[in-house]
Parts: structure tokens; C-alpha cells; sequence
């Protein structure tokens, strides 16, 4: 036999009731509990590397065209090698195949331009890159979504001379 408040909730027997209690108390729990922890989450990746070096006061310069800038893909130790002792290496058209494989050669609009493997730090696998040139000074910043720890990962540059300066950034956001 069905009662009014049975027809009236839509239920045909007081357990189903006591099922939408317990859902209901589940919910809130689970809304005062897990929401917190993801509020209060902290991300322990390392965001050191010897490599990163304070840019001097905010100094503008030239924004370099991401086209003319590739991360190394390929022999990723020989070129962290290449720079464990310098900031910037120029490099020839036969060591630009080995470190980009397929990538090879961009399609660079002036002949005046040379390659050269440059010092950065990735925050994520795959960052957003800005690179800019004032005078002498190489300014590169990687930045990106995550929590990872940073590392070292070499970039080629193409550029109309060789910078005596590099100065190089990272930041990451969750």
C-alpha cells in the first residue's frame, strides 16, 4: 500500500527514501571534504636549475620570430653537453639536422642568419617560448601550465650574430 508522502517524493517504499538521505549526506561530505584538498594544493616539482639567470632590470628588446626558434628533439645529452660550460654555441647546418632529425631547417627569409644552441629551462614538457634580442643580450623565457619540475632543454636560435649574453627565465602556473 502506497501512503501520500510516498506519491508526493515519487517513492514506492521508505528504504528509497532512506537511500536519497544517505546520497545526500554522501554529497556533503564529499563537498566539504574534497574540495578543500584540491583548494589547498601545493606543487613540490623543483623550480631550480643552475641554468636560470635574473635578467638584469626589465629590459625590452626585439622579439626573435618563433619560427626561428626550435627546441632540440634529437641527441638531447650532446647538445646539454655542448652547453654545460657556455651560454650559447654557434653551431653548422650538419649539427641543426642532428639536434632537430626531421625539423631540420626552417625556412629562413635572410641567408644572414646563422644557428646557434642556446641555453633554456622548460617549467612543462612543452612551454610556451619568447625569445629577445637587445644588442648583446639574449633574453629567453620558457613558461607553461603544470607541475613539473624544471629542466635543462636546449633550443636552437637563428640570429643575425652571436650575443656575448644570456640570460634565461622560466615560470610556471597551475
Amino acid at each position: 500500500m502506497t501512503n501520500r508522502s510516498d506519491i508526493e517524493t515519487g517513492s514506492d517504499s521508505p528504504a528509497s527514501c532512506s537511500c536519497h538521505r544517505w546520497l545526500a549526506a554522501f554529497v556533503l561530505l564529499a563537498l566539504t571534504v574534497v574540495k578543500p584538498a584540491f583548494a589547498h594544493f601545493k606543487c613540490d616539482a623543483s623550480t631550480y636549475d643552475d641554468w636560470l639567470e635574473p635578467t638584469p632590470k626589465a629590459q625590452e628588446g626585439t622579439k626573435v620570430d618563433a619560427l626561428l626558434v626550435r627546441p632540440v628533439v634529437s641527441n638531447l645529452s650532446q647538445a646539454l653537453s655542448m652547453l654545460q660550460k657556455r651560454n650559447i654555441a654557434s653551431l653548422t647546418p650538419d649539427d641543426v639536422k642532428m639536434f632537430l632529425g626531421s625539423k631540420a631547417m626552417p625556412l629562413i627569409p635572410d641567408n644572414r642568419l646563422r644557428p646557434y644552441l642556446v641555453r633554456a629551462v622548460f617549467p612543462t614538457s612543452y612551454p610556451s617560448l619568447e625569445i629577445q634580442l637587445k644588442g648583446d643580450d639574449l633574453y629567453v623565457f620558457a613558461g607553461g601550465l603544470g607541475c613539473v619540475a624544471f629542466s635543462k632543454h636546449p633550443i636552437i636560435v637563428f640570429l643575425d650574430h652571436q650575443p656575448a649574453h644570456v640570460f634565461v627565465r622560466a615560470s610556471a602556473a597551475l
